[in-house]
């Protein structure tokens, strides 16, 4: 079966995407697909692209999912020209931009003012900083609190504002400071400094080191959804 994605909402939130429907992956299941067609001008030392948005949001998800946070189902959308576009109305989806972030949807009710939601939050909020993750606390449309018998979880579904990257009206803004060339002397400075930090995991069950994460950004496993997610 070819892999279809019928479109059928318009888009949440300031940047393009639309809520779809995706089959020829087992069983259809409803996602949510967006993406940033343009960047601002960044500095000269800063090697971004921003075609590239829904990698970097995807890098942001994976460290969420090591800090024992929720996040959903994602992946990143690859050849879209590989997939059957459906639409019956005006959308910017399917005009085979380079990639879209993808996430499936989560279906339960929100209960955005449990007062459990708050707790977690405010919990949790050590990681958000680590990560600089914006548009979170106060944004109902952008996390999912569940209370169901299997328990009480905070899910972000949308992190598309971090490490100091903003995604705001389809277009992509570096904001502050973000390290782009050093000079080696430098960079072996900051690498020891920050090595001598942990965080430790939602729950408690793990150490992490905040070098070992660094080094580990290049390893990390992104789902991508092409022919096939793999």
């Amino acid at each position: 079966m070819s892999l279809e994605i019928e479109v059928q909402g318009s888009k949440i939130g300031s940047n393009p995407g639309g809520k779809c429907l995706i089959s020829g992956l087992g069983n259809p299941f409803q996602a949510y697909l967006k993406f940033c067609p343009r960047g601002s001008r960044f500095p000269s030392n800063i090697y971004l692209n921003a075609k590239n948005q829904p990698v970097y949001e995807a890098v942001t998800n994976e460290l969420f999912k090591l800090f024992g946070l929720k996040v959903p189902v994602y992946y990143v959308l690859t050849r879209p020209d590989m997939f059957r576009f459906i639409t019956q109305k005006k959308s910017e989806i399917g005009e085979n931009h380079r990639r879209y972030f993808v996430s499936k949807l989560i279906l339960e009710k929100s209960w955005p003012t449990h007062p459990a939601c708050r707790e977690q939050m405010d919990e949790q909020s050590i990681y958000r900083d680590l990560l600089r993750v914006e548009d979170v606390e106060g944004k109902a449309d952008n996390f999912i609190f569940l209370d169901s018998p299997e328990g009480r979880k905070l899910f972000y579904i949308d992190l598309g504002c971090s490490l100091g990257i903003r995604a705001k009206e389809g277009i992509v803004l570096v904001k502050g400071n973000v390290l782009g060339d050093l000079e080696k002397s430098k960079l072996k400075e900051l690498r020891k400094k920050i090595s001598g930090y942990s965080v430790r995991t939602d729950g408690g069950e793990r150490l992490l080191n905040i070098g070992w994460l660094i080094d580990t950004l290049g390893e990390l496993n992104i789902p991508v959804m092409t022919s096939s997610p793999h």
